[in-house]
């Protein structure tokens, strides 16, 4: 039913009232030095890691951190228990997958080892708790037996790489694998004492010609920039040719070039698929032309992606921006001097006055 004219002023002075009110109440916090901002948090794939396993051994596995509204999260993290590492211990980006081990050496079926993941970040500070426990005789005794050849190993690692990965891990495994396949026990020897167990089942799969090497494209190997007002961030794709694990090194060789990250693994690939963020940073570009390369490096193979930036600045300008810096920190020194009593008053305001006229001038 549609108000009359009379009823609309009513709400309408009601509205600016009760408007006015909540305004009065703001302003009267702020003066207190109440304050009130909704907080973001952080994102965590799990609320709490449960694990088991068969036998005592090394336990491997994930979780993701994330940030709100895909919004880039710093931060770091330690194990409250000595059995528990994890890689990196530093973080930043919008999403990060943190993998962790767990040796579970020396621990009795039925028994658990437990304790807490602790993330300091630009966010807050969270807890993370988790327990791995080791399943005793009674229950593992229903259970399926792990697989102890290379072809179950392989297709666990297609199903699941993270009880793969603890299954190559386990010496029970190599010990099956004496008895069964001198030739694959000889090569799983040399590869298991890798520090990373992800590695070493990666050359061991790749030996036994179980999978293939992962291969690694750019989606581009070339990219120009024409005249960039600021500095700004960039992006390549980094494509995977097959599931796999790679360590990945990135480095730039240029100062105008910086790297957001220059080590990650294919953990961190989505969908086969990584992107690469790379800073352009007008502050150190000349004028003309400006190379830079950037490498992409697997233990298989390097990739290159050459950017050139066009910096199409006149001299004239380039000149006269650099004087107005000068003439700013000039000021800001004769300043500093006055206030420490190093000059009078009246020399500091002529000098600044020349300061400021070669200013205008430029």
């Amino acid at each position: 039913m549609q108000k009359t004219a009379p009823e609309c002023a009513i709400v309408g002075r009601w509205y600016h009232t009760v408007k006015e009110k909540s305004v009065r109440r703001k302003i009267e916090q702020l003066l207190n030095g109440k304050f009130e901002y909704e907080r973001a948090t952080l994102v965590l794939s799990v609320e709490r890691i449960d694990r088991q396993t068969d036998r005592a051994g090394i336990l491997s596995g994930d979780f993701k951190i994330g940030g709100p509204e895909e919004k880039k999260v710093r931060g770091f993290l330690y194990s409250s228990n000595p059995r528990v590492t994890f890689d990196p211990s530093q973080f930043y980006g919008q999403e990060t997958r943190i993998s962790y081990q767990v040796d579970m050496s020396g621990i009795a079926p039925g028994e658990s080892t437990e304790g807490f993941f602790t993330l300091c970040t630009d966010l807050g500070e969270y807890s993370l708790p988790y327990s791995f426990r080791v399943k005793g005789r009674e229950e593992r005794a229903g259970e399926q037996a792990d697989p102890v050849s290379v072809e179950e190993l392989a297709d666990l690692a297609h199903t699941d790489i993270h009880r793969a990965r603890a299954l190559f891990a386990d010496p029970t495994f190599g010990e099956g694998l004496r008895r069964t396949d001198r030739e694959a026990y000889m090569l799983y020897e040399g590869v298991r004492k890798n520090e990373q167990p992800q590695q070493g089942l990666e050359e061991f799969l790749i030996g036994c010609h179980k999978k293939e090497p992962v291969d690694l494209s750019l989606e581009t190997n070339e990219v120009s920039i024409a005249a960039p007002a600021r500095s700004s961030m960039q992006t390549v794709l980094i494509h995977a040719s097959c599931p796999g694990w790679l360590n990945i090194e990135a480095a730039s060789d240029s100062r105008f070039l910086r790297l957001e990250k220059k080590q990650f693994t294919t953990d961190e690939f989505v969908a086969g698929e990584y992107a690469l963020s790379y800073i352009i940073d007008t502050n150190f570009l000349h004028a003309g032309m400006n190379y830079a390369r950037i490498s992409v490096s697997t233990c298989y193979q390097t990739l290159y992606l050459d950017v050139r930036v066009d910096n199409c600045v006149h001299r004239d300008q380039t000149s006269a921006h650099r004087v107005r810096k000068l003439m700013q920190k000039k000021l800001l020194s004769l300043y500093l001097d006055l206030r420490m009593k190093r000059i009078e008053m009246q020399s500091w305001i002529d000098r600044s006055q020349n300061v400021l006229t070669g200013y205008r001038r430029a």
